[in-house]
């Protein structure tokens, strides 16, 4: 990646969310789409990709890769569903209304890390759903 690319991509908070249908939890299990029972989010952050992932729970930060690796590819040719994010993060939220609450499941942590501000979005599905919508493209 170029050094102009990197930087713009450092500035837009690229962000990719990623679902797969290999939830262990209640919670996976009784809402969970198949292909759609958990998800992750994925940050670019000093020139790496870093990954999040509320596992049962108990939050995993891990550093994956140079971010000019093309991980959505990655992501896609292992047969996961990867919808790309902007990261909300740090952006005035002044206009609008602030969720108090946290769903305690992977997709209430995405949202979290994201910046999103939508309670009615509880599943994987649900939010892949809007993120889609949210990038114009047509969602299942």
């Amino acid at each position: 990646m170029t050094e102009a690319k990197t930087a713009a991509a450092h500035a837009g908070g690229n962000a990719l969310v990623v679902f797969h249908g290999h939830g262990t939890g209640l919670f996976a299990r009784w809402f969970g789409a198949p292909g759609f029972r958990h998800c992750f989010v994925c940050l670019t952050s000093g020139g790496y990709w870093t990954r999040l992932d509320f596992k049962i729970g108990v939050p995993e930060f891990e550093v994956l890769c140079a971010d000019s690796f093309d991980l959505e590819g990655f992501y896609r040719n292992a047969g996961f569903a990867v919808a790309p994010a902007p990261s909300n993060a740090g952006q005035s939220t002044s206009a609008k209304t602030i969720w108090p609450l946290m769903m305690a499941n992977c997709v209430g942590a995405v949202k979290k890390v994201l910046g999103l501000h939508t309670p009615w979005v509880q599943t994987p599905k649900q939010l892949y759903r809007y993120l889609k919508e949210q990038s114009h493209e047509t969602a299942f």
